[in-house]
């Protein structure tokens, strides 16, 4: 485990009684430690689920959150999956990129 990953879990543990932080607050936090820009376009992405490129991250990775494949038609409900944007701009694929693959100092 990295440092900056070992801070993130013991924040995390450190403050578990305490009310959760909401998406912007974490957002910030794991941006702070992944020395992001704090772009308002990387916020916006993240509040989408858009801020990783799905086709960068192995398929058995994939499969260990996959409804289909985890959860019984009962589970599922009425659920489908999200249309996926296709387009991104310049900025928002190397930031998409950098989420998927980033290297931990």
């Amino acid at each position: 485990m990295s440092n900056n990953e070992s801070l993130l879990f013991s924040s995390f543990e450190r403050n578990k009684h305490y009310p959760p932080l909401n998406l912007e607050s974490c957002s910030f936090f794991v941006f702070c430690l992944t020395d992001e820009s704090h772009a308002a376009f990387e916020y916006n992405l993240l509040r989408q689920n858009e801020h990783y490129d799905e086709s960068l991250i192995p398929q058995e990775l994939k499969n260990l959150a996959d409804p289909n494949i985890l959860l019984d038609s009962t589970e599922k409900g009425n659920w489908k999956p999200k249309i996926k944007r296709k387009q991104f701009s310049k900025k928002e694929i190397e930031f998409r990129k950098r989420y998927v693959t980033y290297s931990r100092p």
